[in-house]
């Protein structure tokens, strides 16, 4: 075989190498923008093509909740594999839907403004009501102080459980020490106080309003 025609064959595989590299990377770019768009409906699909068991789009999702570990399941004959449970899980009705573009610049990722800057109140302008006493986090629209922006396994997208986070400000051992706190372990602060405010001093709800008017 001549040497130009073994140049020539060379040339061809390199070429062809070249074509199939390029059909490669441009599937991996066209994968990877999938990924990356901000789409659910994308993403979705792809993990139900990969994947068995994943759950529909919208309402109520789920989320995998294990055990600590070396947490022994009963009736495993002792095997320290972690169980499995189901758990509720809440979203912002705004990631839910997929409206991504209401809180982030297009393609940027960036919020187009912080909660502050009244950001939440785009969306929500009535919510918390105006109130004649406001609690403090609300007053300067620290929203993210208890709140998340996209989903939680807490109600109202909570940071944490709902007790948890009013002792993350308030002293838990300053308040059991009052007369209307001798309850305290056992009823949650939002059983009688709006988190956000009320029209009369410690925001206290209708019910427990009527319980202290009517105490001796």
């Amino acid at each position: 075989m001549s040497a130009r025609r073994v140049c020539k064959r060379i040339d061809g595989r390199r070429r062809r190498t070249q074509r199939a590299l390029m059909i490669l990377l441009a599937a991996a770019l066209g994968a990877l923008a999938v990924v990356t768009a901000c789409s659910r409906d994308n993403v979705h699909r792809m993990l139900v093509f990969l994947y068995d068991g994943v759950p529909p789009l919208g309402g109520e999702l789920t989320a995998p909740e294990v055990d600590a570990p070396g947490t022994r399941v009963a009736g495993d004959a002792g095997s320290p594999t972690p169980r499995r449970v189901a758990k509720k899980v809440y979203l912002h009705p705004a990631f839910r839907d997929n409206r991504c573009g209401e809180c982030h610049v297009a393609n940027g990722g960036r919020l187009l403004k912080t909660a502050r800057e009244g950001l939440c109140r785009s969306c929500h302008p009535d919510k918390p009501p105006k109130k004649k006493f406001t609690h403090g986090p609300v007053a300067v629209e620290r929203c993210m102080a208890c709140h998340v922006y996209h989903k939680s396994v807490h109600e109202k997208i909570l940071k944490t459980d709902a007790q948890s986070l009013c002792f993350e400000c308030h002293e838990k051992s300053t308040l059991s020490t009052d007369e209307h706190h001798a309850t305290i372990e056992e009823e949650r602060c939002i059983d009688c106080h709006d988190p956000h405010g009320g029209d009369k001093r410690f925001f206290l709800l209708p019910k427990a309003e009527a319980e202290s008017d009517s105490a001796p």
